[in-house]
C-alpha cells in the first residue's frame, strides 16, 4: 500500500501515517485497492478533513529535522 499511496500524491509523515490532498474519487480507488491487498490482520484508516480543519490541527512534540532529513518522507506542517 505504501507505493500505491505515494503514487497518488500522499506524503509519508510517520512510518505508517500518510497525508494527502486527494479527490473523493481517488480516495475511493485507494479504498478498493486496500480491500484487495490487505489481509485480515491489517487495516487502512481514512480520515477526511477539510482544509480549514486541517489548518487548525495541533502538533505536539519536538521535530528534530536534522535527524529525519534523509528519510523517504516529508513533514507537512
Amino acid at each position: 500500500m505504501i507505493n500505491a499511496l505515494k503514487n497518488r500524491g500522499f506524503k509519508r509523515v510517520q512510518k505508517s501515517v500518510f497525508l494527502g490532498d486527494v479527490t473523493n474519487n481517488i480516495a475511493e480507488m485507494i479504498a478498493l485497492e486496500a480491500k484487495e491487498r490487505l489481509d485480515g490482520s491489517d487495516a487502512l484508516f481514512v480520515f477526511p478533513a477539510c482544509r480549514k480543519c486541517f489548518a487548525d490541527r495541533i502538533i505536539i512534540g519536538y521535530l528534530d529535522e536534522e535527524r529525519v532529513k534523509d528519510k523517504d518522507y516529508e513533514f507537512v506542517m
